[in-house]
C-alpha cells in the first residue's frame, strides 16, 4: 500500500507544477481583499465589438460595479451590478444584479488549481513573492512580466493583469480591450 501511495505521489507531482504554495496564494488574496472598504464601489469598464461570422455588428460597452456590502470574518459580501450597452444594429441593454460572497481562502484554492491548468496545458508558470508583494508570470522559464500587487485591491489587480479577450459561441464573437478601473 505504501508503494502505491509513493508512486501516486510521484505521478501527481510530475503533473502539478505550481511554483507557489496555497499559503502564498492565500496571503496574496488576503492582501488584495484587505484593501476593500465597506460601502465603496469599484468599477471595471470595458469596450469591444461584436461580430457574426466575422461581420461587424456593433460596439459593446460594459460596466461592472462591485460594492462591498459587509465583511464577516473572512467572508466578503459584494453586490455586483453589470450593465452592458450595445449600439448600432444591436441596440440592446443588458442589466443584471447579483450578490456574491467570497473569501481569500476560496480564491487562493481556485487560483492554485488554475495555475496547474496554466502550467500543464500552456507551459505558464506563476510565482508569488509575498515579501515584495509581486506576482510573476513565466513561459518556458522566460519571465514574461511581473506585477506588484502592493496596495492594490482585487479589482485593481484584475484590471491590471487583464489584457483583453475574445469569446465566441455559435456564430457570434465578442472581443474586448483591457478593462479600465475606477472607484465611486
Amino acid at each position: 500500500m505504501k508503494k502505491i501511495v509513493l508512486i501516486l505521489s510521484f505521478i501527481l507531482s510530475t503533473f502539478t507544477q505550481a511554483s507557489f504554495t496555497e499559503t502564498e496564494a492565500l496571503s496574496m488574496f488576503s492582501d488584495l481583499l484587505g484593501q476593500l472598504k465597506v460601502g465603496k464601489t469599484y468599477v471595471l469598464t470595458e469596450t469591444g465589438t461584436i461580430t457574426r461570422n466575422g461581420t461587424y455588428l456593433c460596439d459593446y460597452n460594459g460596466k461592472v460595479k462591485n460594492t462591498l456590502q459587509e465583511i464577516n470574518g473572512d467572508l466578503y459580501t459584494i453586490s455586483i451590478r453589470s450593465i452592458s450597452n450595445f449600439n448600432d444594429s444591436c441596440k440592446q441593454q443588458i442589466d443584471y444584479e447579483d450578490i456574491e460572497v467570497i473569501s481569500a481562502n476560496n480564491m487562493a484554492e481556485d487560483f492554485f488549481l488554475f495555475q496547474d491548468i496554466l502550467a500543464n496545458e500552456n507551459g505558464i508558470d506563476i510565482n508569488i513573492d509575498t515579501t515584495k508583494k509581486e506576482i510573476s508570470y513565466s513561459v518556458d522559464s522566460n519571465q514574461v512580466f511581473t506585477v506588484s500587487y502592493k496596495g492594490l485591491n482585487i479589482f485593481q489587480y484584475e484590471a491590471m493583469i487583464t489584457e483583453g479577450g475574445e469569446s465566441s459561441g455559435s456564430d457570434l464573437s465578442y472581443s474586448s480591450g483591457k478593462p479600465v478601473y475606477s472607484e465611486m
